[in-house]
């Protein structure tokens, strides 16, 4: 069954043939009344019925996304939405780019002059002016195989149309370069564009994957959009010295002008972005309507609402700028960025044919034409399925046709067929619904499908969602923003002055590369104590690894050819061997325990998952799907969910707990502080008030009374959930019968905390909810000796949050704070001093009088604290001056700017903690860090915050933790004892010693003896060029990346792919890169043969061999059929030729030597066992 034929329903009802004959025959405005679940409904069957362009506009921008996403279930086509940006008029913040590229888009497409265009827009997003059609038409470019283009030009061009210039192109608006290749990912496409020019014509034009780079397919030409509304054109340099000949504006606005003039002056748009939109009201001239056709109907719904709306945002703008005038920041006259009410109803008295859609039971007398299409809403049934039941049973006898939109079809099936209920097959392909049908259709996953009722003369057709049937619908939260390439640079991120390991020489400080004049080949410096330099060719860098240590403290440099760097190597590997078994042990021994063995969910936990009102992300599914797994045998459960901040784990928790207590255990739920207990208090109470559950609280909160009523509870099995801070585990508090332990931010725990914890965890299940895991927590769960999930979806309308380090300035603070507040938003202030912070928040005040401010930090009475958080919440409060008490547990949506005082003082889990408590929903958040202007910032803090503004992706919280593990070390993640260690040779080669005894301890059978962390391929170095030249990959981080992948590449078809990816990515291979492949390709034979080094001496080769070859000298002479020289370990060959005719002459005789040796494998394992 399709949509389409409950649409078809429509055209045998009398008031709605009327109204489409009404439309074709009047130019005039028609008024239909309609309920507002059945709007998307009617849109679409109108569209597909008139064949003609439509523009939808709603008063909120919230009301079109439903429409446009109802519209397309229904089997409307060629819609699109037209957003608003979140930034408002005469800001200097650039709007969220992925909002830009989608109208830019819209506006791409609306050139085609589709003949049944539908366009859903809201009031503010049309009110707002765009880049005019002529400007837009000026700023685009189409581009043809054979076409003439200069290079440097297109770069120029497009960099001034608002694109990014980058090492790689992952993203919309991003663009890169190289040799004569052009990587660009314009908006109106949805893949990038490779194009290759010969000199300056084209000489072909690719798609490619932005996630492997590699090309999909060739394509004759491409459209070019620009990447923003904000184009800069000569206008802004005449604006610009206008507005500096006004002498009432403020010293620092009349400094910021004249730096963005110097911008245009010396042709520098991209330090411009961020500033655009300021002057956006000068740049764009054009709107919406310039770009469509004039046979456009338009929809209005709601008009009253409509305009009420778009008076109140005028009113708001003429405030804003009414303050910005007083406060001497803009001129008198400074043009807005939006259309005034006047210009609006100007643009739509443009088109002739209008319709009103108003609510049910609307009647305005001067309306002449006014059309009713009889529709009701659908009644509701809140999860109770056997009356749901009953009713459709009803209906359907009655002569209804009942059409069920379901995304739980199974179990509406189930219900049905209890109740005998025949469905129609949905196979059969029906243009028409028979009277008395009853059907069950997929909902969308990805917006909310409401039912409605309506009535013709002879029948009725009634249709009920997921909403009436459950009283909610499941949405799919879709990730929308694709998350970086992950790069596996082992040295990410290489700057001069950088530390690194060398496993064979110890440690050294990266001074930055050489190019060997003779050969061309490229090398790393490093640094040795003496000044002494060791030149490590690209080659070999899997022998070296970044240098991290506890503290981030400076290491000793190493001595070139002093024993000491093997000694201290070998110490770190025996202490490494004698903690892994200590590992082990406490991982067997959790094995040998045995816990409680849960049953399978019971029909009450299925309908839990199923009030859940939104679809689980796949991650959540897996992770749910692991803890049931736990928690149903009987190994007690320790399992890690780390996941970003607001990305669904309290759900996970939530439906583990009502899994333990579906059983009659109880369960202890831990958090840090005493404002996230009473979050979870109320989110646990919410989401588990339909079931007999009795859930409690222990924290600072409580009166004395109820927390001994509470304690005693507890014991007496009274208690089913009970959530608290560190009260929770004191020795006083007893449980009857504890089946699960949740602990939330385990990071935030004391040491003395967490030893109390570990005698619980011996014999409960334990859930251990973060986003930032403690080091050791994450370490041990990739060692193996915990089990993680990781829950790293994003809910899609989320916005990845603007993040600002910048000095001190009351000017910044109240900018930020007004903005803020300008669009109804509420602001912290973090100041993490209790001494001084009545102080900061009276400067606060002084700063920005209007704003109403409180204080929160963990001194206050509990009444008092209380108090203060209840009231931010509600909004009473615009600025809350706070400590970090907040950095886990508020979440309040509509606070969403932070001000971080003295950021450089934090750690980094602190500063991404805090930070995520603001960009909870779809408005886009702001970061301020602070720090101080007259002091001097220590090099660990300064890498924090550049770590902090590097973190701008959604799901960061796992690299936050690794940077973290990094800059504070690793020397409490297996114990204080192990410090030493790592400060001595670096956490990353500690780990792979660490790594590799706990694989040697695991394994079964391999003998004492241990895996060598410096088994390493053959060494050959033939005096050639061999190398990736600067010319063909430009950027640095790059090329080591690159010859990582060749490093890392573990067969030659691996080999033969990177080859293709390169020519792809970068053009035609150059012959020293030809070699570095093909001296690649013959290391992984020469490995497998037994070769320990290859090189070239004058016109000789010598391959030394890593065993004796003794008595098979003469053996191997015969195989080889040339004139070699054989030695006990050493085999020399005479050459003459020269590039890739002696690497071709190797091949094949490295080939007999592999092929003779898998030969005698037989006799070298005899000698060797002979030798133990």
């Amino acid at each position: 069954m399709r949509t389409e034929n409950i649409g078809s329903f429509l055209e045998g009802i009398v008031e709605y043939k009327g109204f489409i004959e009404e439309l074709k025959s009047s130019d005039r405005k028609l008024t239909l009344q309609s309920i507002s679940e059945s709007i998307p409904f009617t849109l679409a069957k109108l569209s597909i019925d008139l064949k003609r362009p439509l523009l939808i506009l709603t008063p909120k921008q919230d009301q079109a996304q439903q429409i446009y996403e109802q519209m397309q279930y229904w089997g409307a086509r060629n819609v699109a939405l037209f957003n608003e940006t979140e930034v408002l008029p005469f800001e200097r913040v650039s709007p969220d780019l992925q909002i830009g590229y989608q109208r830019i888009s819209v506006l791409d497409a609306l050139k085609d002059n589709l003949t049944d265009q539908v366009l859903v827009s809201s009031a503010s997003a049309v009110m707002q002016k765009t880049v005019s059609p002529q400007d837009f038409t000026q700023s685009e470019i189409k581009l043809s195989i054979g076409g003439s283009h200069e290079f440097r030009s297109l770069i120029d061009l497009w960099v001034s149309c608002g694109y990014t210039v980058e090492t790689i192109v992952e993203h919309h608006g991003q663009i890169s370069y190289r040799g004569g290749i052009i990587d660009i990912f314009p908006p109106n496409s949805k893949m990038p564009f490779r194009i290759e020019l010969m000199g300056d014509s084209i000489d072909t034009i690719r798609t490619f994957d932005p996630l492997s780079q590699r090309s999909i397919e060739q394509i004759d030409s491409c459209n070019i959009s620009p990447a923003t509304e904000l184009i800069p054109t000569k206008k802004l340099s005449k604006a610009l010295e206008n507005i500096l000949s006004d002498s009432n504006l403020s010293k620092t606005e009349t400094s910021r002008l004249k730096k963005d003039l110097d911008f245009v002056h010396n042709n520098q748009p991209e330090h411009l972005i961020e500033n655009l939109n300021f002057y956006s009201g000068f740049l764009n001239q054009g709107s919406l309507f310039d770009y469509l056709a004039e046979n456009f109907l338009v929809v209005i719904c709601d008009p009253v609402n409509f305009t009420s709306t778009v008076e109140k945002f005028d009113e708001r703008i003429n405030d804003i700028r009414h303050k910005k005038q007083l406060r001497r920041q803009i001129a008198v006259g400074f043009p807005s960025s939006h259309l005034s009410p006047i210009e609006l109803r100007t643009k739509l008295d443009l088109f002739d044919e209008k319709i009103d859609i108003v609510p049910w039971g609307t009647f305005d007398n001067k309306i002449n034409t006014q059309i009713q299409i009889p529709f009701t809403t659908s009644e509701c049934f809140f999860g109770k399925l056997d009356h749901a039941a009953k009713r459709i049973s009803e209906l359907s006898k009655s002569g209804s046709i009942v059409s069920i939109i379901t995304n739980q079809s199974k179990r509406i099936k189930e219900v049905l067929k209890e109740h005998k209920i025949k469905l129609s097959n949905p196979k059969l392909s029906k243009s028409k619904l028979e009277p008395g049908e009853v059907t069950v259709m997929k909902a969308s996953e990805t917006c909310d499908i409401n039912g409605f009722s309506i009535k013709s003369q002879d029948e009725a057709l009634v249709l009920f969602s997921d909403t009436e049937i459950f009283g909610n619908a499941k949405i799919r939260r879709a990730n929308l923003r694709r998350s970086k390439r992950i790069r596996k640079s082992v040295i990410r991120d290489l700057q001069p002055g950088d530390y690194l390991v060398h496993v064979d020489h110890g440690i050294a400080k990266f001074t930055g590369t050489h190019i060997d004049p003779k050969n061309q080949n490229e090398y790393l410096i490093l640094q040795y104590a003496l000044d002494d330099k060791l030149y490590v060719p690209m080659e070999s860098l899997e022998r070296i690894s970044p240098y991290i240590a506890p503290f981030g403290r400076r290491p000793h440099l190493s001595r070139l050819g002093s024993p000491t760097w093997n000694n201290t190597k070998g110490k770190a590997a025996e202490a490494t061997k004698e903690l892994a078994g200590e590992l082990l042990n406490i991982y067997a021994t959790r094995n040998t325990v045995n816990g409680y063995k849960f049953s399978t969910d019971s029909l009450w936990q299925n309908q839990l998952e199923d009030s859940f009102p939104y679809q689980e992300t796949d991650d959540q599914i897996e992770a749910l799907s692991a803890i049931k797994k736990d928690m149903e045998s009987r190994k007690p459960m320790d399992r890690l969910i780390c996941g970003d901040v607001g990305y669904g784990k309290t759900e996970i928790a939530i439906r583990a707990a009502f899994k333990a207590v579906m059983e009659g255990k109880q369960v202890a739920i831990l958090a840090p502080t005493t404002v996230l207990v009473q979050q979870h208090f109320a989110t646990f109470s919410e989401r588990l008030s339909a079931y007999p559950i009795n859930i409690e609280f222990l924290s600072r909160f409580r009166k004395q009374k109820d927390q001994k009523q509470v304690i005693n509870d507890l014991v007496n099995g009274k208690v089913d959930i009970c959530i608290g801070t560190h009260m929770l585990i004191q020795p006083n508090v007893k449980f009857s019968d504890l089946g699960l332990l949740i602990i939330d931010e385990e990071q935030r725990f004391g040491v003395s905390q967490k030893e109390q914890m570990k005698k619980i965890r011996a014999e409960v299940d334990v859930l251990t909810l973060t986003a930032t895991p403690i080091p050791r927590t994450l370490q041990m769960s990739m060692a193996g000796i915990k089990d993680i999930s990781m829950v790293m979806t994003p809910p899609d309308e989320r916005i990845p949050i603007k993040t600002y380090v910048t000095e001190k300035s009351d000017e910044l603070i109240r900018d930020a704070i007004v903005r803020e507040l300008d669009r109804d938003g509420q602001v912290y202030f973090v100041h993490n001093r209790v001494q001084d912070i009545h102080s900061v928040a009276k400067k606060i005040t002084e700063i920005i009088p209007e704003a109403k401010i409180a204080i929160g930090h963990g001194q206050l009475n509990e009444t008092e604290l209380e108090k203060t958080m209840l009231d931010f919440s509600d909004g009473k409060i615009d600025v809350l001056v706070c400590t970090t008490i907040i950095e886990s547990g508020l979440d309040i949506q509509n606070a969403n700017t932070m001000i971080i005082n003295r950021a450089d003082t934090f750690g980094l889990a602190q500063l991404y903690q805090l930070r995520g408590r603001i960009g909870r929903g779809p408005k886009r958040s702001y970061a301020y860090f602070l720090v101080p202007a007259d002091v001097a910032i220590n090099e660990i803090a300064s890498k924090r915050l550049k770590t902090m503004l590097a973190a701008t992706d959604l799901g960061a919280g796992l690299q936050i933790a690794m940077a973290d593990l990094e800059i504070r070390g690793a020397g409490n993640i297996l114990g204080g004892q192990q410090s030493g260690h790592i400060h001595a040779i670096g956490y990353e080669l500690y780990s792979k010693m660490l790594s590799e005894a706990t694989e040697q301890l695991r394994a079964e059978g391999l003998g004492p003896d241990r895996k060598s962390i410096d088994k390493n391929m053959t060494s050959i170095d033939l005096d050639m060029p061999a190398n990736i030249p600067s010319s063909y990959i430009s950027d640095l981080h790059l090329r080591i990346e690159i010859y990582e992948q060749i490093i890392q590449a573990q067969n030659e078809k691996l080999l033969e792919e990177i080859e293709e990816m390169l020519v792809d990515r970068f053009g035609n291979v150059p012959m020293q890169l030809e070699n570095l492949l093909s001296i690649s390709k013959l290391k992984q034979v020469s490995t497998r043969a037994g070769i320990r080094s290859i090189f070239k001496r004058e016109n000789t080769i010598v391959i030394r061999m890593t065993y004796d070859l003794n008595d098979m000298r003469l053996a191997l002479q015969k195989r080889i059929n040339k004139k070699v020289y054989i030695g006990n370990r050493e085999i020399r060959h005479q050459i003459n030729e020269t590039g890739n005719g002696v690497i071709q002459d190797l091949f094949n005789l490295v080939n007999v030597i592999d092929k003779f040796q898998v030969d005698m494998k037989p006799f070298l394992e005899d000698i060797q066992h002979s030798i133990k």
